[in-house]
């Protein structure tokens, strides 16, 4: 049973015509940016980062040719609390492409790294070379030991750095919509790494449904796409508490946005 809040409807004319704009758009962004992202790199990390945050607000921004909104909520204003002095890491669930982006305009002040697969550090102008030398990981999702050794050294640096890291801890996309029950191994590698990093949990919906369709074609128009940032974790407890905290956080926030029992909106782990 899908517990996705997303209409289910054939698409139109107006889909396909927005979606064929939106994808020249952003793939003249993306290779219009890819060389002055290297020198970007050239100049340091920070511009780096600065010029990941401005490219993500482009093609964020550039969703309205296809009517999608975006939806930023906070509970009990925590992004104005979050300091900027220690590190962070963001669990969130992962629908799309397009969250990692979302994250990135959301956490701008933190500039975030996030841990992707490495399939994704080649080929794709820009965002291969931005995950390959902007300070994110890159992880085997078949190979556990070069995983694990991977996070750990963002970690090294993550504690030195201060900044904010991004993990989804149910290792790939819902591509559906559906909650997939979150892994442990991988945040708990980070969290005992860095044991004063602050926990913030982001529920984050609808994104999944921009890319339901194979290559996005095409983006469903007027697509909701909602993040709910939660109440931040203090650390001090135990790291796999913590992220189940984290997981019960966005469970009970896309069960509740949905109107649905909360126990329907994470999938079976049988």
């Amino acid at each position: 049973m899908s517990t996705s809040s997303a209409p289910q409807k054939i698409p139109g004319l107006r889909d396909y015509f927005t979606s064929a704009l939106y994808l020249v758009f952003f793939m003249v962004a993306l290779l219009v940016f890819d060389p002055i992202q290297r020198v970007l790199d050239c100049l340091g990390r920070r511009f780096q980062q600065k010029g990941i945050i401005f490219l993500s607000r482009v093609l964020i921004g550039g969703l309205k040719i296809c009517g999608v909104n975006f939806e930023y909520t906070s509970a009990d204003s925590p992004l104005v609390n979050l300091p900027l002095n220690r590190p962070l890491v963001i669990v969130s669930n992962h629908q799309s492409l397009f969250d990692i982006l979302s994250l990135s305009i959301l956490f701008a002040a933190h500039l975030p790294r996030f841990i992707s697969k490495q399939e994704l550090g080649r080929g794709i102008p820009t965002v291969s070379f931005n995950l390959r030398y902007g300070g994110s990981a890159l992880i085997d999702r078949k190979n556990r030991r070069q995983a694990l050794a991977e996070i750990a050294n963002l970690a090294e640096r993550l504690n030195a750095g201060k900044f904010a890291v991004v993990i989804f801890p149910e290792g790939t996309r819902a591509k559906d919509g559906v909650l997939k029950p979150f892994k442990i191994s991988g945040p708990t590698t980070l969290l005992s790494a860095v044991p004063e990093a602050l926990i913030v949990p982001v529920a984050i919906d609808g994104s999944w449904i921009i890319a339901k369709h194979k290559m996005m074609w095409p983006i469903p128009y007027g697509t909701k796409v909602t993040l709910r940032v939660g109440p931040a974790i203090e650390p001090g407890q135990d790291p796999i508490a913590a992220i189940k905290k984290a997981e019960a956080y966005v469970r009970d926030e896309l069960a509740r946005s949905r109107g649905v029992p909360q126990e329907l909106a994470i999938a079976s782990s049988s």
